[in-house]
């Protein structure tokens, strides 16, 4: 999902929806503050293997007293003349995330109206194509907003959905579902405000790895919070405001009674440490030309708005549920905290759609280099040789058969070097399966290298059959992510050289501070930057006979 949105995450319909979601809230308030249930939220069209979904009545939102003082109305007219729908008008949108398929992200976006929307006028402003094409027994039209493939399917005169191909059979087949995510929707309250929904068991490993990626970028005190997606089975998140309060509730509910506990304990921790450390992170923002008074003045404004925030925190666990409460009266103030909740949330989405995505496509490839071993009785040599032994093309053209690539492979011509003049166009094009979520590359690059050697993965020259592993298939390396700095192009019959004496040099140092392998086996796993590097070497080399250690 990539190049999850390309991602699955679609950024710009992302950006769009939550641009909606964004937007004001609270006839729903006053229902709720009067003591109104408000039914379940929908889970229609959400798949059983969903793991995500972020929903919200953007009518509800327009008319909330926070935002009298906005120019709403400027934004409903720039929204209509973009996309053809007045945000006043959808009583209910769904961003939907699912279990992405070997080649595709699995996304989609629910907008249900309150009144018959003008098809003509969305299906041009989303570029889309004058004709419907068929998907299975349905028909959607092929828009240009969101990455290649994406669909607009018009459900009924006051539905839509926007999604890829591969997933509008299970967003439409999807009603009351007795999936993980759908159960939970059936239990959670539709409104008011912004929810969104997460079950954790599906991508827990990615998870995993977003939740390390992210408090790398916090102090110290607050890393222990990467251990949150191991404990939880579900996450649950609402964000509610009016033009008197602001009030967020997060709910982490643990697998067990004692991983609760130890949720509840990190939280703790973690706003007492915000607490000790917040003051002087914001002083240290007050422009030094300030003056001794003027500076005395804003550290006591900074120490009472501190104050003012942790007192709103709450924390309560009750059986494998602990809640995070803050709750506020901001007044106005909402809308900022609005503003900035949600690029972060949107943020954390991408990443993790990123990260799936990534791993999405190791695993394709993971699953293709098996598939050519049961074909053939052995591993994809390095690269394809001519008749006198020239290295001519990458074995990542001899894989594209099992990657859902047969048109492409055979353009090729495995007479020629990669660089021939019929070759070298086809060589631009670089496979889904090959990208890397998030790294702008030259045309044709990829980081995806086989590991390659006389002692490690497989051999330069001569025939490799997975019998040679003799440290076990599942202890040993065999595809692996560079940094930029040693990508190639992807047909080009070249991979990253490993130096036994320093095997992390070319994979440590991207942003993420972490490398994507495949093993053996087939799985897919994320490597953090600080591995051992005696580990990491015992897992390059097929037969060192080294004890490793989980």
């Amino acid at each position: 999902m990539t190049p999850f949105i390309r991602p699955i995450l679609v950024s710009n319909l992302l950006a769009i929806v939550l641009g909606l979601l964004a937007l004001p809230l609270p006839s729903v308030v006053a229902q709720a503050n009067n003591g109104v249930a408000h039914p379940a939220a929908s889970n229609r069209f959400v798949p059983d293997d969903a793991f995500a979904v972020l929903f919200a009545s953007p009518e509800e939102l327009v008319q909330n007293d926070l935002f009298a003082s906005f120019p709403v109305e400027v934004f409903q007219l720039q929204m209509k003349a973009a996309f053809g729908i007045d945000p006043s008008d959808i009583a209910f949108a769904k961003i939907i995330l699912g279990l992405p398929d070997p080649g595709q992200p699995a996304f989609g976006i629910v907008l249900e109206m309150t009144r018959p929307f003008d098809e003509t006028q969305l299906l041009e402003t989303l570029k889309a194509d004058s004709d419907p094409t068929p998907v299975g027994d349905f028909n959607a039209y092929p828009i240009a907003a969101g990455p290649p493939g994406t669909l607009l399917h018009k459900v009924d005169d006051k539905t839509i959905i926007i999604t890829l191909a591969n997933y509008l059979a299970s967003m439409l087949a999807a009603n009351q579902g007795t999936g993980p995510l759908p159960t939970m929707m059936a239990k959670t309250p539709a409104g008011p405000g912004i929810s969104l929904l997460m079950v954790i068991e599906s991508v827990r490993p990615v998870a995993s790895q977003t939740a390390v990626d992210l408090v790398r970028m916090l102090p110290p005190p607050f890393l222990s919070l990467a251990e949150l997606p191991e404990l939880a089975e579900s996450v649950q998140l609402n964000f509610r405001f009016s033009n008197q309060s602001a009030k967020l509730d997060l709910t982490i509910t643990g697998i067990d009674d004692d991983a609760a506990e130890r949720a509840e304990e990190l939280q703790i921790d973690a706003i007492r440490d915000a607490r000790d450390l917040a003051p002087g992170l914001a002083k240290g923002t007050v422009p030094r030309s300030a003056d001794d008074a003027l500076r005395a003045a804003i550290d006591k404004y900074i120490e009472r708005l501190t104050k003012q925030f942790f007192d709103a925190v709450a924390i309560k666990r009750t059986g494998p549920n602990v809640k995070l409460t803050v709750e506020s009266e901001l007044g106005i103030a909402s809308g900022i905290v609005i503003s900035n909740f949600l690029p972060p949330m949107e943020r954390m989405i991408r990443t993790l759609t990123r990260q799936l995505d990534g791993s999405n496509n190791m695993r394709q490839i993971m699953l293709a280099i098996h598939n050519y071993h049961s074909a053939y009785n052995r591993l994809p040599p390095p690269a394809i040789m001519s008749a006198d032994g020239k290295p001519l093309l990458s074995w990542r053209v001899a894989v594209l058969p099992f990657i859902e690539e047969q048109a492409l492979y055979q353009q090729f011509r495995l007479d020629e070097p990669w660089d021939s003049e019929h070759n070298l166009p086809l060589s631009e094009r670089l496979p889904k399966a090959f990208a890397t979520a998030g790294l702008r590359l030259p045309p044709g690059q990829t980081v995806v290298h086989a590991v390659v050697g006389d002692e490690i993965g497989i051999r330069p020259s001569e025939r490799t059959a997975f019998r040679d592993f003799l440290d076990g298939l599942s202890n040993t390396i065999l595809v692996i992510e560079s940094t930029a700095d040693s990508a190639v192009v992807w047909s080009k019959p070249e991979d990253v050289k490993i130096d036994l004496e320093e095997p992390l040099a070319k994979f440590i140092g991207s942003p993420r501070k972490s490398f994507r392998v495949g093993m053996g086996d087939g799985a897919v796993t994320t490597m953090a930057d600080d591995i051992d590097p005696v580990k990491f070497k015992a897992m390059l080399t097929r037969a060192g006979g080294e004890r490793i250690v989980p």
